[in-house]
């Protein structure tokens, strides 16, 4: 397996050498997590990769470059300046959804200039976006933002009629498909997404009958496609799954894998105050390591006498507050630790794993908010 090096700051050249900390990104990981959603979905569906933030902190366009490779039917990203910079970067004309919209008319002219595909929910920008096309000589396709109980961005359902009639007078657009989201598909309470689900096939069948053919209506998420099968329409949008992320999705692979090393070894006796705050005694006598990661380096500070780490190949519990750079762990149970020992935070080591939907249970909150933390603080080397 091949390793590609990616530089995130630092110095011109360093790469990652002085650094304890490494973060590895498995793109054959990935793609065996596109074929399974490929599975899922079949072929009746297109499926669109959401790579936006950075694809979840994995780096956007060597992740896009490898979904492209795995003949991916398109990719979204939240603002323009993303768009442009996966038109920079990779060549070919695949299909790039702008999900959070556009703000001016300078922006719109830019993303008909770079063929990007932005999702409209207000009548001023789509008739900007028809003078923009027209003054370009194009004809810009785009999608329709409904807001089926988000509560976010969007047009309500009850004016999807009087929208659809404005669409009918711009001269320079074609509306691809009506798109909305999930507030909470992956909660045990199916009530409000079955509301969400009944709510979009309402919309959907309002534009039908004003004879809107839309081939790529979406609103499956990775929670909506796996836990809703009946949701999947012409499009899905899997995000996290594609990164390994999703309660309950064991047969998805860890993309992210984030390592640190063994910085000291000591024994203590009972007793002894751990780190700030002494919120940790030890209760008997103890071998402490001191890791070389800490909140600066993305692992969330709720982790605190809460995580664990691999050591070993075995999970040793973090004991005391989470530092800026350093994180303290009870290696009583392992074998001879030594400076310099590999320490893993996300991922595998010899039998054991810690994935990140762990990770974010144990710190209280979500994995994508784990993934784009560590992510993007740290030079990341690719795997191939």
């Amino acid at each position: 397996m091949k390793t590609a090096q990616c530089r995130i700051g630092g110095l011109g050249g360093v790469e990652n050498r002085g650094r304890p900390n490494r973060v590895l990104i498995d793109l054959k990981a990935l793609e065996e997590n596109f074929q399974r959603v490929r599975d899922a979905v079949g072929s009746h569906a297109r499926i669109l990769a959401v790579v936006k933030s950075d694809a979840y902190g994995h780096g956007m366009v060597p992740v896009a470059r490898t979904l492209l490779g795995c003949r991916i039917d398109g990719l979204g990203v939240a603002f323009l300046h993303e768009g442009i910079e996966l038109r920079e970067a990779i060549p070919g004309t695949f299909p790039v959804l702008l999900l959070c919209g556009l703000c001016s008319r300078d922006e719109v002219s830019a993303a008909v200039d770079w063929d990007l595909t932005p999702v409209i929910f207000d009548m001023d920008m789509l008739e900007v976006l028809d003078q923009e096309s027209g003054r370009k000589g194009r004809i810009t396709g785009f999608q329709l933002k409904v807001d089926t109980g988000m509560g976010r961005l969007g047009i309500r359902p009850a004016d999807t009629a009087a929208f659809l009639d404005g669409v009918r007078r711009m001269r320079f657009l074609s509306l691809q498909g009506i798109i909305s989201h999930f507030s909470s598909a992956g909660e045990e309470d199916r009530t409000f997404t079955e509301k969400q689900i009944a709510c979009f096939e309402d919309v959907l069948n309002t534009a039908r009958s004003m004879g809107y053919t839309l081939p790529l209506n979406n609103i499956a998420n990775s929670a909506g496609m796996t836990l809703y099968p009946e949701s999947i329409s012409g499009m899905v949008r899997p995000g996290i799954l594609l990164y390994g992320g999703g309660a309950g999705q064991s047969a998805f692979k860890p993309v992210m894998h984030f390592r640190g090393q063994v910085i000291q070894v000591k024994r203590v006796p009972a007793g002894t105050p751990i780190s700030y705050g002494r919120t940790y005694y030890t209760p008997a006598p103890a071998t402490l390591a001191v890791l070389s990661a800490g909140y600066a380096d993305g692992l969330p500070r709720r982790l605190s006498n809460r995580g664990f780490v691999l050591l070993q190949g075995r999970r040793v519990p973090m004991v005391g507050t989470v530092c800026m750079n350093l994180t303290i762990c009870d290696a009583s149970l392992c074998g001879d630790v030594r400076p310099g020992d590999e320490a893993v935070f996300l991922g595998s080591q010899g039998g054991a794993v810690i994935t990140c939907d762990e990770m974010a249970e144990w710190a209280e909150t979500i994995s994508y908010d784990v993934f784009c933390s560590i992510g993007s603080r740290h030079h990341r080397e690719f795997l191939e």
